[in-house]
């Protein structure tokens, strides 16, 4: 860190993006319990229709599930979060918005209550 007379810069990082892809890769190759999906519809009532739109559409975002579910900004991330636990979307890599499905429909079907 240094202070250049009104200007502060904090250090910089360095992000390996081959690091972060490998990660949700690694991720990918767990797939979901049927206990973990279980547990996150007994905990939101919107996840199963949540998961659906999220097949619809092929991806799933904060935003899309707001003007899909009409729901509030903590609703919806809450959703993302109790999908990203259970592994059925890849968690977020930097500034994309939108976040790929690990898993197929079919999967889903087999897995769902």
């Amino acid at each position: 860190m240094s202070y250049d007379g009104m200007r502060f810069e904090m250090p910089r990082t360095a992000i390996d993006r081959n690091s972060l892809v490998a990660a949700a890769g690694k991720a990918a190759t767990l797939k979901p319990t049927a206990a973990e999906i279980r547990e996150a519809v007994m905990a939101d009532p919107d996840f199963e229709t949540a998961v659906n739109e999220a097949f619809d559409a092929g991806y799933t975002s904060v935003a899309h599930l707001q003007r899909t579910l009409v729901v509030g900004y903590t609703t919806a991330t809450q959703l993302i979060d109790a999908m990203v636990k259970c592994r059925i979307i890849a968690p977020r890599t930097g500034p994309v918005p939108t976040q790929p499905l690990l898993i197929t429909r079919d999967e889903w079907e087999l897995l769902r209550p």
